[in-house]
């Protein structure tokens, strides 16, 4: 038998792989690469922090917009991004968004035929949700919690870990994301940029965008370059 690791479940410590060698099955450590953590992050995270790996996605113009004045944000991003997206939701155990994502975009949350949906969780606050919301529907279960501190925040993290939840993609706006940053709970980031300059715009899809644009590194950072 081959083995990257040693199972981090404390209740285990290596159990499984005494039994193993007790039944006369030879173990050999294959080395690799990569860190055997980086193929199964969730679970190290569940098991090791009591929290999912939190994967924190943003979809933002080039002058830094999440959404257009009138709070609409469909679609800041181009079909090939949102694709990108909707294969991630795909790829994790949970979704999040805030109340206000729920009761401004009304989405479903769900992976759109890309894979498996996630379970749905919504921060809601003291927030009422409308029973008739999409994200209530019955394509996937659906998790509301009425965090509104860092201690709550922290308590839903390890419940969703009780769940089995290992990674958890954070979808919502900037209030949730700042959320996370406080606590410290962002594990990875995930940011789509539009060429788009979205600053006094009521509508993202009239927004004016950058023709070829170009991109380039300065040190840590990047400029993005076009004509309007």
């Amino acid at each position: 038998m081959v083995c990257l690791d040693r199972d981090p479940n404390p209740r285990v410590r290596g159990k499984g792989l005494s039994q193993l060698k007790g039944a006369g099955i030879a173990i050999t450590r294959l080395n690799i690469d990569r860190d055997p953590e980086a193929l199964n992050r969730g679970f190290y995270s569940r098991m090791r922090r009591f929290r999912p790996w939190v994967i924190l996605k943003s979809a933002l113009s080039i002058d830094g917009k999440a959404a257009a004045a009138t709070g609409q944000s469909r679609w800041i991003t181009g079909p090939s991004a949102r694709a990108a997206v909707l294969a991630l939701r795909a790829e994790v155990d949970a979704i999040l968004v805030g109340a206000g994502t729920v009761l401004t975009d009304n989405p479903v949350l769900s992976a759109h035929g890309a894979g498996k949906n996630p379970l749905r969780v919504v921060l809601a606050g003291r927030r009422r949700l409308p029973a008739r919301a999409r994200v209530f529907d019955s394509s996937a279960q659906t998790i509301v919690y009425k965090a509104r501190t860092r201690t709550a925040l922290l308590a839903a993290m390890k419940d969703l870990s009780r769940r089995g939840v290992g990674t958890l993609l954070v979808e919502g706006g900037p209030t949730v994301h700042a959320a996370f940053l406080r606590a410290g709970l962002v594990d990875e980031a995930r940011v789509f940029i539009a060429p788009k300059l979205l600053s006094g715009c009521d509508d993202p899809n009239a927004a004016p965008t950058l023709k070829t644009p170009k991109l380039s590194r300065l040190g840590a950072d990047w400029l993005i370059e076009g004509v309007v």
